[in-house]
């Protein structure tokens, strides 16, 4: 079933799960977080940019950005200021 609003198309049910998880990542975005991986390694830096699939993360010390894939996170840590 897909949610719809006055005007607008329906949203699929399945990018609708993903309205706290792009909030909180909103909220990140520009924050120094830790990401922490499945495999256990830890990655931090500045919160670039997030889509359904990936997040972009500045990290210190390397040049360009790191794009990590969702699917390979066991959770990511900011501090709300």
């Amino acid at each position: 079933m897909a949610a719809e609003t006055a005007g607008t198309k329906a949203t699929p049910e399945k990018f609708r799960a993903h309205g706290v998880q792009s909030e909180w990542l909103n909220e990140a975005k520009g924050q120094s977080v830790e990401v922490t991986l499945d495999s256990g390694q830890v990655l931090n830096g500045r919160l670039v940019g997030h889509d359904i699939y990936c997040l972009a993360l500045d990290e210190a010390g390397q040049k360009g950005d790191t794009l990590i894939y969702k699917q390979s996170i066991s959770f990511v840590r900011f501090s709300k200021k």
